[in-house]
């Protein structure tokens, strides 16, 4: 079957709708024989594309070495379109190349190379993506971060955790921005399971917003034990952490912070009254209606706390 659609494709007068069929039915049929054939139809923009999908998706070294020399033959979407099939395929015998073209003067180009070598992510393209880094001046730009997000989880899955963990670490850097440093502490807690639990609370209870930001995404997961220990803290915490906590609580059905959430209550300072309204809310406990009605009438801004509290009470039980 393919020998024969190999045939019509040698035809002058096949049609470029009947081409695209054709590519689309050796992507499942194709064999090594056809690739020659299928590499000349790269060279033209009306074919390039279903050429290349053909040619991806047939087995063996064959398509890796016509793609690797189309990359010295082929220009602007259509070579951004064959680096990006060898990004998928990980190979690392075109990662020299890769470099060479990840200083393009055309932008596709340049990023689909730059993403390439950070799904590779061997020895050089790691090199290469670190050396590019320590040029830039202040946070990396988004799309250089991505790239060497993508390279650490690359690295972790392949088994090699110590630089994994030491591209995390330097993205995790306090120079860095926000969603950068976020993703790599996420990628912190992936390497080591084990040692989950106690990198999470430490976040949650320290100084640094970022890694409170992220460990509270994962409170949920913590034991018991360790939200006991945290809830003894609820106090000392930023509102946006001791809202992500007592949420978790709960969820959990702890009843213990309620004296602490009604002192907060019939506090003086307004700040802190306002708080525990807003935790006394997350509680979901039909036992604190009555002091959230009490103060539905004391400031606009409680109001509006009380009424969201009462709104995720159940209905029957509210009413």
């Amino acid at each position: 079957i393919a020998a024969r659609f190999a045939q019509l494709l040698r035809q002058p007068d096949t049609t470029p709708a009947a081409k695209q069929f054709i590519c689309l039915q050796l992507r499942q049929a194709g064999t090594p024989t056809e690739i020659p054939l299928l590499a000349q139809l790269l060279q033209s923009p009306d074919t390039c594309q279903m050429a290349l999908y053909a040619i991806a998706a047939i087995p063996g070294p064959e398509s890796i070495d016509t793609l690797c020399s189309a990359l010295d033959q082929l220009q602007g979407d259509a070579l951004a379109g064959v680096i990006n099939v060898l990004s998928a395929k990980r190979d690392t015998g075109c990662v020299e190349r890769l470099i060479q073209l990840a200083e393009a003067p055309d932008e596709s180009v340049r990023q689909a190379a730059v993403r390439a070598l950070s799904h590779i992510a061997d020895d050089r393209a790691i090199g290469w993506l670190r050396g590019r880094a320590a040029k830039e001046q202040g946070p990396l730009p988004s799309d250089l971060a991505s790239c060497l997000l993508h390279a650490a989880f690359v690295l972790a899955e392949s088994g090699n955790r110590d630089a994994a963990s030491s591209l995390f670490a330097e993205l995790a850097g306090e120079d860095q921005q926000p969603g950068t440093r976020r993703a790599a502490l996420e990628g912190r807690l992936r390497l080591d399971p084990a040692k989950s639990a106690a990198t999470i609370q430490a976040w949650f209870a320290g100084r640094a917003e970022v890694e409170r930001q992220v460990a509270a995404r994962h409170l949920s997961s913590l034991p018991d034990a360790v939200l006991d220990e945290l809830s003894g803290q609820v106090a000392e915490l930023p509102d946006t952490s001791s809202v992500a906590l007592i949420e978790v609580l709960a969820s959990r059905k702890n009843q213990h912070l309620l004296p602490l959430l009604l002192e907060m209550v019939h506090s003086d300072v307004p700040a802190v009254q306002l708080a525990g309204l807003r935790y006394l809310g997350a509680l979901r406990d039909a036992s604190t209606i009555p002091t959230l009605l009490d103060h539905l009438s004391t400031s606009e801004q409680a109001a509006a706390v009380v009424q969201q509290a009462l709104a995720r009470l159940p209905r029957d039980v509210v009413g």
